[in-house]
Protein backbone atom coordinates (compact mmCIF):
# COMPACT_ATOMS: atom_id res chain seq x y z
CA UNK A 1 0.00 0.00 0.00
CA UNK A 2 1.21 3.47 -0.71
CA UNK A 3 2.78 5.11 2.34
CA UNK A 4 3.55 8.72 3.64
CA UNK A 5 7.08 10.03 1.91
CA UNK A 6 7.69 11.80 5.59
CA UNK A 7 9.44 9.02 6.84
CA UNK A 8 12.16 6.27 5.83
CA UNK A 9 11.22 3.09 4.05
CA UNK A 10 12.44 -0.38 4.75
CA UNK A 11 10.54 -1.77 1.44
CA UNK A 12 10.36 -0.95 -2.10
CA UNK A 13 7.89 2.04 -2.64
CA UNK A 14 5.43 2.99 -5.12
CA UNK A 15 3.46 5.88 -3.93
CA UNK A 16 5.31 9.09 -5.35
CA UNK A 17 3.03 11.41 -3.65
CA UNK A 18 2.88 12.63 0.18
CA UNK A 19 -0.60 13.25 1.03
CA UNK A 20 -3.19 11.38 0.25
CA UNK A 21 -2.38 7.93 -1.37
CA UNK A 22 -0.50 7.06 -4.63
CA UNK A 23 -0.34 6.71 -8.40
CA UNK A 24 -0.99 3.52 -9.54
CA UNK A 25 1.72 3.01 -12.37
CA UNK A 26 4.51 5.30 -10.09
CA UNK A 27 7.87 3.94 -11.04
CA UNK A 28 9.06 1.13 -8.09
CA UNK A 29 11.78 2.67 -5.88
CA UNK A 30 13.95 0.94 -3.84
CA UNK A 31 14.83 3.47 -1.37
CA UNK A 32 18.31 2.58 -0.37
CA UNK A 33 19.28 1.55 -3.87
CA UNK A 34 17.99 4.89 -4.71
CA UNK A 35 18.98 7.19 -1.99
CA UNK A 36 22.69 5.70 -1.15
CA UNK A 37 21.82 6.13 2.66
CA UNK A 38 21.37 4.29 5.76
CA UNK A 39 16.84 4.05 5.71
CA UNK A 40 17.28 5.43 9.40
CA UNK A 41 19.54 8.65 8.65
CA UNK A 42 18.45 11.58 7.53
CA UNK A 43 19.84 11.08 3.96
CA UNK A 44 17.29 8.11 3.78
CA UNK A 45 14.04 10.28 3.73
CA UNK A 46 12.78 11.37 0.51
CA UNK A 47 11.96 14.63 2.34
CA UNK A 48 15.72 14.86 3.02
CA UNK A 49 17.08 14.82 -0.63
CA UNK A 50 14.50 16.32 -2.39
CA UNK A 51 12.56 18.52 0.13
CA UNK A 52 14.96 20.14 2.08
CA UNK A 53 14.14 22.66 4.94
CA UNK A 54 14.73 26.57 4.56
CA UNK A 55 14.23 29.04 7.56
CA UNK A 56 12.62 32.31 6.38
CA UNK A 57 12.50 35.54 8.38
CA UNK A 58 15.23 33.68 11.10
CA UNK A 59 12.29 31.59 12.91
CA UNK A 60 9.81 29.55 10.01
CA UNK A 61 11.71 26.47 9.27
CA UNK A 62 9.50 25.39 5.80
CA UNK A 63 10.14 22.50 3.09
CA UNK A 64 10.77 22.72 -0.44
CA UNK A 65 7.87 21.86 -2.25
CA UNK A 66 9.43 22.18 -5.55
CA UNK A 67 10.76 18.30 -5.69
CA UNK A 68 14.11 19.14 -6.90
CA UNK A 69 16.42 16.73 -7.61
CA UNK A 70 20.05 17.48 -5.83
CA UNK A 71 23.01 18.66 -8.56
CA UNK A 72 25.47 19.73 -7.71
CA UNK A 73 27.51 20.22 -10.54
CA UNK A 74 24.23 23.29 -10.59
CA UNK A 75 25.87 24.43 -7.83
CA UNK A 76 29.28 24.80 -9.23
CA UNK A 77 27.91 26.50 -12.63
CA UNK A 78 25.09 28.41 -11.34
CA UNK A 79 25.22 28.91 -7.30
CA UNK A 80 21.96 26.83 -7.08
CA UNK A 81 21.89 25.33 -3.65
CA UNK A 82 22.06 21.83 -3.54
CA UNK A 83 20.27 19.09 -0.42
CA UNK A 84 24.01 16.98 -0.65
CA UNK A 85 26.21 20.12 0.53
CA UNK A 86 23.32 21.65 2.96
CA UNK A 87 23.18 18.31 4.76
CA UNK A 88 27.14 17.57 4.40
CA UNK A 89 28.16 20.97 5.49
CA UNK A 90 31.91 19.82 5.90
CA UNK A 91 31.94 18.74 2.60
CA UNK A 92 33.13 20.89 -0.63
CA UNK A 93 30.43 20.80 -4.00
CA UNK A 94 33.25 18.49 -5.46
CA UNK A 95 32.69 16.13 -3.30
CA UNK A 96 28.74 15.86 -4.11
CA UNK A 97 29.29 16.37 -7.77
CA UNK A 98 32.00 13.29 -7.83
CA UNK A 99 29.50 11.30 -5.38
CA UNK A 100 26.29 12.06 -7.71
CA UNK A 101 28.12 11.10 -10.70
CA UNK A 102 29.50 7.82 -9.52
CA UNK A 103 26.02 6.92 -7.79
CA UNK A 104 23.84 8.01 -10.75
CA UNK A 105 26.32 8.77 -14.03
CA UNK A 106 24.46 9.90 -16.63
CA UNK A 107 20.95 9.51 -15.76
CA UNK A 108 21.69 13.34 -13.91
CA UNK A 109 21.96 14.86 -17.33
CA UNK A 110 18.26 15.18 -17.55
CA UNK A 111 16.03 17.51 -18.98
CA UNK A 112 15.30 20.14 -15.62
CA UNK A 113 19.17 19.98 -15.47
CA UNK A 114 19.29 21.86 -18.61
CA UNK A 115 15.75 23.47 -18.22
CA UNK A 116 17.45 25.46 -15.11
CA UNK A 117 20.72 26.25 -17.42
CA UNK A 118 18.19 27.78 -19.97
CA UNK A 119 16.26 29.84 -17.08
CA UNK A 120 19.91 30.94 -15.57
CA UNK A 121 20.99 32.37 -19.34
CA UNK A 122 17.42 34.24 -19.84
CA UNK A 123 17.85 35.79 -16.46
CA UNK A 124 21.37 36.84 -17.37
CA UNK A 125 19.57 38.43 -20.84
CA UNK A 126 21.55 35.94 -22.98
CA UNK A 127 20.31 35.14 -26.57
CA UNK A 128 20.52 31.62 -25.73
CA UNK A 129 18.62 31.66 -22.92
CA UNK A 130 15.45 33.59 -24.94
CA UNK A 131 16.10 30.80 -27.54
CA UNK A 132 15.31 28.15 -24.60
CA UNK A 133 12.29 29.94 -23.05
CA UNK A 134 10.73 30.08 -26.77
CA UNK A 135 11.40 26.49 -26.72
CA UNK A 136 9.91 25.64 -23.35
CA UNK A 137 7.01 27.54 -23.99
CA UNK A 138 6.63 25.64 -27.19
CA UNK A 139 7.14 22.02 -26.01
CA UNK A 140 5.66 19.90 -23.70
CA UNK A 141 6.62 21.00 -20.59
CA UNK A 142 4.08 21.55 -17.38
CA UNK A 143 2.23 24.45 -17.49
CA UNK A 144 3.93 25.84 -15.04
CA UNK A 145 7.28 25.96 -16.79
CA UNK A 146 5.58 27.19 -19.46
CA UNK A 147 4.66 30.30 -17.40
CA UNK A 148 8.07 30.84 -16.17
CA UNK A 149 9.34 31.19 -19.62
CA UNK A 150 6.68 33.37 -20.63
CA UNK A 151 7.85 35.65 -17.96
CA UNK A 152 11.16 35.14 -18.88
CA UNK A 153 11.21 36.49 -22.47
CA UNK A 154 10.18 40.36 -21.31
CA UNK A 155 13.74 41.19 -22.64
CA UNK A 156 12.76 40.08 -25.86
CA UNK A 157 9.54 41.76 -25.84
CA UNK A 158 9.95 43.86 -29.12
CA UNK A 159 10.79 40.95 -31.28
CA UNK A 160 8.09 39.70 -33.36
CA UNK A 161 9.13 35.73 -32.87
CA UNK A 162 8.34 36.33 -28.97
CA UNK A 163 5.36 38.68 -29.35
CA UNK A 164 3.94 35.93 -31.71
CA UNK A 165 4.70 33.44 -29.17
CA UNK A 166 3.01 34.96 -26.19
CA UNK A 167 0.15 35.94 -28.27
CA UNK A 168 -0.13 32.02 -28.82
CA UNK A 169 0.12 31.54 -24.86
CA UNK A 170 -2.76 33.82 -24.35
CA UNK A 171 -4.84 31.09 -25.86
CA UNK A 172 -3.39 28.03 -23.75
CA UNK A 173 -5.73 26.06 -21.66
CA UNK A 174 -3.85 26.88 -18.11
CA UNK A 175 -4.37 30.23 -16.63
CA UNK A 176 -0.88 30.36 -15.30
CA UNK A 177 0.43 30.94 -19.39
CA UNK A 178 -2.40 32.82 -20.28
CA UNK A 179 -1.71 35.14 -17.08
CA UNK A 180 2.24 35.44 -17.53
CA UNK A 181 1.73 35.97 -21.28
CA UNK A 182 -0.87 39.12 -20.29
CA UNK A 183 2.41 40.21 -17.60
CA UNK A 184 5.01 39.87 -20.57
CA UNK A 185 2.96 42.00 -23.48
CA UNK A 186 1.64 45.00 -21.00
CA UNK A 187 4.53 47.27 -21.80
CA UNK A 188 3.59 46.85 -25.89
CA UNK A 189 0.03 48.24 -24.84
CA UNK A 190 1.28 52.03 -25.30
CA UNK A 191 2.05 51.28 -28.84
CA UNK A 192 0.39 52.96 -32.00
CA UNK A 193 -0.86 49.66 -33.28
CA UNK A 194 -3.93 48.16 -31.33
CA UNK A 195 -3.18 44.44 -32.12
CA UNK A 196 -2.42 43.82 -28.68
CA UNK A 197 -4.74 46.24 -26.63
CA UNK A 198 -7.10 43.49 -29.09
CA UNK A 199 -5.32 40.36 -27.80
CA UNK A 200 -5.42 42.01 -23.93
CA UNK A 201 -8.91 43.17 -24.08
CA UNK A 202 -10.41 39.34 -24.68
CA UNK A 203 -8.56 38.64 -21.99
CA UNK A 204 -10.96 40.60 -19.65
CA UNK A 205 -13.67 37.99 -19.97
CA UNK A 206 -11.11 35.32 -19.14
CA UNK A 207 -13.03 32.59 -16.87
CA UNK A 208 -10.35 33.00 -14.41
CA UNK A 209 -10.03 36.25 -12.13
CA UNK A 210 -6.50 35.63 -11.64
CA UNK A 211 -6.37 36.32 -15.61
CA UNK A 212 -8.31 39.12 -15.70
CA UNK A 213 -7.28 41.17 -13.45
CA UNK A 214 -3.57 40.71 -15.23
CA UNK A 215 -5.15 42.20 -18.10
CA UNK A 216 -7.61 44.65 -16.08
CA UNK A 217 -4.13 46.08 -15.05
CA UNK A 218 -2.70 46.17 -18.33
CA UNK A 219 -5.52 47.94 -19.96
CA UNK A 220 -5.78 50.23 -17.24
CA UNK A 221 -5.53 53.44 -19.25
CA UNK A 222 -8.69 52.92 -20.64
CA UNK A 223 -10.54 50.15 -18.72
CA UNK A 224 -14.37 50.18 -18.17
CA UNK A 225 -14.40 50.58 -14.74
CA UNK A 226 -18.29 49.21 -14.41
CA UNK A 227 -17.00 46.27 -16.28
CA UNK A 228 -16.67 42.96 -14.32
CA UNK A 229 -12.64 43.53 -14.63
CA UNK A 230 -13.00 46.45 -13.99
CA UNK A 231 -15.31 46.12 -10.50
CA UNK A 232 -12.53 43.17 -9.63
CA UNK A 233 -9.06 45.72 -10.27
CA UNK A 234 -11.01 48.91 -7.79
CA UNK A 235 -11.33 46.16 -5.30
CA UNK A 236 -8.36 44.65 -5.36
CA UNK A 237 -7.05 48.50 -5.20
CA UNK A 238 -8.97 49.16 -2.27
CA UNK A 239 -8.69 45.92 -0.71
CA UNK A 240 -4.55 46.99 -0.73
CA UNK A 241 -4.81 50.40 0.35
CA UNK A 242 -3.97 50.10 4.27
CA UNK A 243 -0.66 49.58 3.04
CA UNK A 244 2.16 52.02 1.91
CA UNK A 245 2.55 49.15 -1.74
CA UNK A 246 -1.21 49.51 -1.68
CA UNK A 247 -1.65 53.64 -1.96
CA UNK A 248 1.65 53.20 -4.57
CA UNK A 249 -0.42 50.93 -7.18
CA UNK A 250 -3.24 53.15 -6.44
CA UNK A 251 -1.15 56.30 -7.69
CA UNK A 252 0.41 54.17 -10.77
CA UNK A 253 -3.55 53.59 -11.03
CA UNK A 254 -4.58 56.96 -11.13
CA UNK A 255 -1.75 58.19 -13.17
CA UNK A 256 -2.25 55.78 -16.04
CA UNK A 257 -5.75 57.39 -15.98
CA UNK A 258 -4.48 60.73 -16.79
CA UNK A 259 -5.13 62.22 -12.88
CA UNK A 260 -1.81 63.01 -11.42
CA UNK A 261 -3.04 65.09 -8.59
CA UNK A 262 -5.02 62.32 -7.64
CA UNK A 263 -1.71 59.96 -7.94
CA UNK A 264 0.51 62.71 -5.80
CA UNK A 265 -1.52 62.12 -3.23
CA UNK A 266 -1.31 58.38 -2.97
CA UNK A 267 2.18 58.61 -3.32
CA UNK A 268 2.92 61.24 -0.58
CA UNK A 269 0.50 58.90 1.11
CA UNK A 270 2.47 56.08 0.60
CA UNK A 271 6.04 57.67 1.26
CA UNK A 272 4.49 59.22 4.93
CA UNK A 273 3.37 55.81 5.72
CA UNK A 274 7.03 54.40 4.86
CA UNK A 275 9.29 57.48 4.71
CA UNK A 276 12.45 54.62 4.78
CA UNK A 277 11.85 53.24 0.97
CA UNK A 278 13.70 54.90 -1.65
CA UNK A 279 11.59 53.37 -3.95
CA UNK A 280 8.48 54.86 -3.14
CA UNK A 281 10.20 58.06 -2.93
CA UNK A 282 11.43 57.58 -6.71
CA UNK A 283 7.85 56.97 -7.49
CA UNK A 284 6.70 60.45 -5.56
CA UNK A 285 9.26 62.54 -7.90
Amino acid sequence: PPRSTLFPYTTLFRSMRCHNGGYANSPIIDPAGHGRHKLDDTGGQCVGCHMPQTTYMERHPRRDHSFTIPDPLLTRELGIPNACNRCHADKDVEWSIQAVEQWYGDRMERPSRQRARGVAAARRGETVGRDRMLGLLAGDEVPYWKAVAAGLLDPWIAEPPVQEALFGALDHPDPLVRAAAVSTLEPLVALPEGRVIEALRRRLDDPMRSVRFRAAWALRATLELESLAGRELRYVLDFNADQPGGQAQKGAFALARNQPLTALEHYGKAVRWDPFSAGLHNELA
